[in-house]
């Protein structure tokens, strides 16, 4: 699924307006690089609309904080992985927790899959409740 923050018309208008106002054709071209996904929302928006959307998958967290701190975990642990940022290196998720967040991102991504294919949530439920990963991380 592409999802973006701003309709496309709007957002291109956007960055014509930013383009004609710049002069150097250096900055410009750095400019719309930086600029050509940036109207795609952001990990963390992305996982917070799944979990929002699907009670079924929110079913894995028990509260709003759980939630947050997963995400957070999530999308920091995948950027200090992705761009070796040794600032996020303490706010990454690492050996068991690395583990356990895998494993959820796993079942989560599964449950997707389920509701895409247009399963429905009772049938979803027993499918994921023979599945061992699931199981585990119910107890958690």
């Amino acid at each position: 699924m592409h999802e973006i923050e701003l309709p496309q018309n709007v957002y291109n208008q956007k960055i014509i307006d930013i383009m004609n106002s710049l002069n150097d054709q250096e900055v410009r071209g750095w400019l719309e690089r930086k600029l050509q996904y940036g109207n795609e929302i952001t990990l963390g928006k992305r996982l917070c609309n799944i979990i929002k959307t699907y009670p079924i998958i929110k079913k894995l967290f028990t509260n709003r904080d759980e939630i947050d701190s997963f995400i957070n975990k999530v999308v920091n642990t995948r950027n200090y992985f992705t761009h070796y940022d040794e600032n996020l290196r303490n706010q990454a998720a690492q050996e068991d927790l690395l583990r356990e967040i895998t494993d959820k991102l796993k079942i989560i991504l599964n449950m997707c899959f389920l509701i895409d294919l247009e399963f429905n949530s009772e049938d979803i439920e027993i499918l994921m409740r023979r599945n061992e990963s699931y199981k585990n991380e119910l107890k958690r």
